[in-house]
């Protein structure tokens, strides 16, 4: 039976190897930090619900909730910072890891091709395939792959919130979905 190959994800993970727990810890911290930008969404609906709710009586407003949905606003803001730029080096990191083995495995490829591959094939042929499709590799997987698993979370974890808090908000923001 054909081993059947592997293609996207499956297939860059492959190539990973080792780097592949650094591209899962991206990717989660990735996660994180884009739900820490929203947490001053919900935290300032907090403040708004709180004051709406004394509108009329300010002295009844309660304080210290309104600090500590301040305090929460500014430890998402903290942890946003620090997930973001942690995702960032290690994404970076596997990304140039992986660029760099990869040409190391096609280097050793191609010494074990014989010459006559080398005179029916023009040196821009060898320059594109070791310089600029590796180098697309590095985009996807410094940029866009913690990029997606951060676009997919942040929508999944609102609207999860409101259902939490309203489950007709939250089915009146899916229905133009």
């Amino acid at each position: 039976m054909k081993k059947k190959k592997k293609e996207g994800l499956a297939r860059l993970f492959e190539l990973a190897g080792n780097k592949k727990k650094k591209l899962v810890a991206a990717s989660v911290l990735s996660v994180i930090s884009a739900l820490s930008r929203i947490v001053f969404f919900f935290t300032i609906y907090g403040v708004i619900r709180e004051v709406l709710l004394h509108y009329n009586n300010p002295e009844a407003m309660d304080m210290k909730t309104i600090l500590c949905y301040s305090g929460i606003t500014l430890m998402g803001v903290f942890l946003y910072g620090i997930c973001a730029y942690v995702s960032n080096s290690l994404s970076h990191t596997a990304a140039y890891d992986l660029l760099y083995e990869i040409r190391v495995q096609l280097m050793e490829k191609m010494a074990r091709i014989s010459m006559g591959y080398f005179t029916g094939t023009t040196q821009g042929a060898i320059k594109k395939v070791m310089t600029d499709d590796v180098e697309e590799i590095e985009v996807f997987v410094a940029h866009n792959l913690s990029d997606v698993a951060a676009g997919v979370a942040a929508p999944l974890f609102t609207i999860l919130y409101l259902f939490f808090m309203d489950f007709r908000l939250a089915l009146v923001t899916l229905l133009p979905i």
